[in-house]
């Protein structure tokens, strides 16, 4: 799914529709999954380490992408839905 972001935001060269408070979000989540990972038998698999490093990987680079082209998004969120305040909620 990251990859498919990745390639319409360059195709379109906009984030239209896509918000930034959520690619921030999803790695937090990327980036807990590998902390949490050590907590289950799933360490000694090689698949699950390539599949987090990518996972990050791409959440950081759509992130750069978001960053890059911020000036094409229509609305920008204001309030309490901004990630520092979900995130704070979700702690």
């Amino acid at each position: 799914a990251s990859g498919i972001l990745i390639y319409k935001i360059q195709k379109t060269k906009s984030i239209d529709g896509l918000s930034i408070d959520t690619q921030l979000l999803f790695l937090v989540g990327a980036l807990s999954r590998c902390v949490w990972v050590w907590d289950t038998r799933l360490t000694s698999i090689f698949l699950i380490w390539f599949e987090l490093v990518c996972a990050v990987i791409l959440s950081i680079y759509i992130i750069f992408l978001c960053r890059k082209y911020a000036y094409t998004a229509i609305i920008k969120v204001d309030g309490p839905l901004q990630w520092p305040y979900i995130l704070a909620g979700c702690l």
